[in-house]
């Protein structure tokens, strides 16, 4: 129920953004689906999944913003959810992006399944061209967790991304998780 409410709240304040550019102008939406929704190799749920965020981003690079998805895993219902906040600062020093931010995964059902998933992370990357190296960081209390006797996590991403047209690009990435305790939410299909 409260995913509904949160979905209903983005889709009102995208609509609202739309109607308005002018007066929101470091504001943007996005409302998508998906047939499957898989988070570093792990999937989150066993059906599709609806997924929505909004964004703020000023001209001085600081950014914030929240993103709001469907889950199902561990025993949490199907109307269960995951919304992430995020913020922080991205620029351009001589040619090579620089992104500095933390992320935090909330899941309002996480009472439903037996683990603590609420997740701090912290990330830092580079990017030259077409090309973006993002390292994210958290401590023993993270999602892959739960009994708070674990390790840290990290995860390395590394983007290629190449322009087809205006509004078309060809992306591909590649990612590696590092943490002993991955393999508890690990879903056999």
């Amino acid at each position: 129920m409260n995913f509904k409410r949160l979905m209903i709240g983005s889709l009102i304040g995208a609509a609202t953004l739309a109607s308005s550019p002018a007066v929101f102008a470091g504001f943007s939406g996005n409302v998508g689906a998906t047939s499957k929704y898989i988070f570093r190799g792990i999937a989150q749920n066993g059906d599709a999944a609806v997924q929505g965020g909004i964004d703020y981003a000023s001209d001085t690079g600081l950014y914030a913003g929240t993103w709001v998805s469907t889950i199902g895993f561990g025993g949490a219902g199907d109307g269960s959810s995951e919304v992430d906040l995020y913020g922080g600062w991205s620029g351009d020093m001589g040619g090579i992006g620089l992104d500095v931010g933390a992320l935090y995964y909330y899941y309002p059902e996480e009472d439903e399944v037996d683990a603590e998933l609420g997740t701090l992370e912290f990330y830092a990357g580079l990017s030259f061209g077409p090309l973006a190296l993002t390292y994210y960081y958290s401590d023993e209390n993270n999602f892959f967790i739960g009994d708070g006797q674990g390790e840290a996590a990290g995860y390395i991403l590394a983007a290629l991304e190449l322009p087809i047209t205006d509004t078309l690009a060809f992306t591909a990435t590649i990612g590696h998780y590092s943490g002993d305790e991955i393999e508890r939410f690990l879903v056999e299909e």
